[in-house]
């Protein structure tokens, strides 16, 4: 009894390896339904911070599945799958499938914020994987598209902040006042330059190469336009007058510089101003003077007869004297006294009273 119980369970074991082998050439996909074939996502960011100060660099993602039988990586709800990058990193997503079918997924960066100067890439990444059964061997095959219908081999999102651009109204500009001093027949066009200290500096309209030119007809007053700028540093501009030979003026040699200090604060670019001149003195305007030379004798300023006429033409008065008077007229400034005839008062002087006409 024995033996022929052991004979019938030998053929029914016999029976049921060869029920498995039968049933693998006839329904291969169902027997190899356990089998699995993996995708990976791979996401890369990119940050870039135009600003020294400190800003959030932390951007949330969303993979999104596009049906409800779409397999997700572990960590998933609501069909949403959520995760961070910092600063400039990458990630890869794994996921598992075990049927064939058609899966669909969107990814995107998920930034509810408005904070100011941030920019988000904009871009949806439509994600498409096929999973089919080929020889008993379930496979993926993954196509990946931007919101334009390109193909891209990856999910790379390019985000960044930047501060406002500063704004030019905010900031004074530091006119150019120009005197020409002595008895000029017609008045003479004198020009001025605002150079700056590297080509690539933001410049006022109508500059040329980092050079911007204007002019003034006699004695007037002028500036150059304003500028925003928009990153953060030190930036540093000349005003000079441009001069010229062979004329019967003396021509003013002074260099005024312009330092502006650019900085982030909460998102906006604001700038400190600081205008200097050859003393590095704190100065409020850019003043040129140049001295007409009456023709035919001496020169305004050298003590001369036509400097005496030029004088006698164009007083330079105060309460101390009178013009014609013989004595000098003297101009009080922060270096001394300085005479009439000679040197002419720089910006930032604190000039008693002198005035000069053409």
């Amino acid at each position: 009894m024995s033996i022929r119980k052991n004979i019938v369970g030998k053929m029914k074991a016999r029976f049921f390896l060869f029920s498995i082998s039968f049933f693998k050439m006839i329904f291969p996909s169902a027997v190899n339904a356990q089998e699995t074939a993996l995708v990976t996502l791979c996401v890369e960011q990119v940050f870039v911070k135009n600003s020294s100060r400190d800003v959030n660099d932390v951007f949330s993602y969303d993979l999104t599945a596009q049906g409800s039988d779409c397999p997700m990586p572990s960590g998933t709800s609501g069909g949403i799958y959520s995760f961070a990058l910092t600063g400039t990193d990458a990630v890869n997503i794994p996921i598992i499938f075990t049927n064939s079918g058609i899966y669909q997924y969107e990814m995107s960066v998920n930034w509810s914020s408005a904070a100011s100067g941030y920019f988000c890439d904009p871009q949806t990444y439509k994600i498409m994987v096929l999973v089919k059964m080929t020889d008993g061997i379930l496979s993926a095959q993954m196509v990946v598209e931007t919101n334009e219908g390109n193909k891209s081999d990856r999910n790379r999102f390019e985000n960044s902040y930047t501060p406002l651009a500063s704004d030019p109204k905010k900031r004074v500009d530091p006119p150019v006042k120009k005197t020409a001093a002595g008895n000029p027949s017609s008045p003479m066009t004198f020009s001025f330059t605002l150079t700056a200290g590297d080509p690539s500096f933001p410049m006022p309209e109508g500059s040329i190469n980092g050079v911007k030119t204007i002019t003034i007809v006699g004695s007037g007053e002028k500036d150059f336009g304003s500028w925003e700028y928009t990153r953060e540093g030190t930036y540093c501009y000349d005003i000079a007058e441009v001069i010229i030979s062979d004329t019967s003026y003396t021509y003013d040699e002074s260099v005024y510089m312009i330092t502006d200090l650019v900085k982030d604060i909460d998102g906006q670019l604001f700038v400190t101003r600081s205008v200097t001149n050859e003393r590095n003195k704190q100065v409020g305007s850019c003043i040129f003077i140049n001295k007409y030379k009456k023709s035919g004798g001496g020169s305004f300023g050298n003590g001369g007869s036509s400097g005496i006429d030029a004088v006698e033409s164009n007083a330079a008065i105060n309460d101390t004297g009178a013009a014609g008077e013989s004595e000098s007229i003297e101009a009080i400034g922060d270096t001394g006294s300085v005479s009439i005839w000679g040197n002419v008062p720089k910006v930032g002087d604190e000039v008693k009273i002198v005035y000069f006409y053409s």
